[in-house]
């Protein structure tokens, strides 16, 4: 599992090598959908994923 931070602007660099390596992976905050992101919105999806995991 890899968790990752990149703060206010996405950074999906890492994104097609880990698919390319058979890592499940998901997107959230600002990463994931386009428009204004909050840290808390983020923790809430992030929390969400987890919990489903």
């Amino acid at each position: 599992m890899a968790v990752m931070g990149a703060g206010q602007e996405p950074f999906r660099e890492w994104l097609e090598p880990l698919r390319a390596a058979g890592m499940k992976t998901h997107l959230i905050g600002g990463a994931g959908e386009t428009g204004e992101f909050d840290a808390k919105q983020a923790n809430d999806q992030g929390t969400r994923l987890a919990a489903g995991l």
